[in-house]
Parts: structure tokens; C-alpha cells; sequence
């Protein structure tokens, strides 16, 4: 599991500064360990798959949200991103929504 703690640790310092201890630590307390690592190891692919080297650090901060925003159920929004750009983060994360009707 370290190597996991480990991961989420160099994905996410730059928005949520935690040591790989503390993510187990953090873990550990959780009610359901098992299903939050697992929750945060898809945010963690989905992060990696949006994100950039080259992208600005207020894009990469608006990914982190939107992000945020699919595991809490909140808000989806982002001044950074097009609407394409979240509505891709957000179909990455929870899949695709309802199929569109034309015109609609």
C-alpha cells in the first residue's frame, strides 16, 4: 500500500500538501479505507490523464476541483477551463451523462 500513499502524494502535493504518512495516516481513520483509496487513486488517474507539465498552475488548480467536486457531488465550475475541458474531467471521473436530445 505505501507505493499507493506514495503516488497520491506526488500527484496532489502541489493542491493538498500531504506527506505519504499522512495520507495513510488519514486513510487509516477512514471509515471505509478500501473504498477511499480506491476513490482517490481514480481521482488520481483522472488528475494525471488532465493535466500537463506545461499547463498553468491555475489550470492544474482548476482540474484538482473539478475533481474535488465529483467525489463531494458539488459544483463543477472553473475559470481556467472551457466548458469542454470540465465536462471531459467530469465524464472521465463519473462517466458520460445522459445522451442529449437535439437542439436541446
Amino acid at each position: 500500500m505505501k507505493p499507493i500513499f506514495q503516488k497520491l502524494h506526488d500527484t496532489f502535493n502541489e493542491h493538498y500538501p500531504m506527506s505519504p504518512e499522512g495520507w495513510e495516516e488519514g486513510f487509516r481513520r477512514d471509515a471505509f479505507p478500501l473504498q477511499e483509496i480506491a476513490l482517490w487513486v481514480h481521482a488520481a488517474e483522472v488528475y494525471r490523464a488532465h493535466v500537463t507539465e506545461a499547463m498553468l498552475p491555475e489550470k492544474r488548480k482548476d482540474v484538482f476541483g473539478v475533481i474535488i467536486g465529483c467525489m463531494v457531488g458539488g459544483v463543477h465550475e472553473s475559470a481556467a477551463l472551457e466548458d469542454a475541458e470540465v465536462r471531459a474531467i467530469v465524464e472521465a471521473f463519473i462517466g458520460p451523462g445522459p445522451a442529449r436530445q437535439e437542439g436541446a
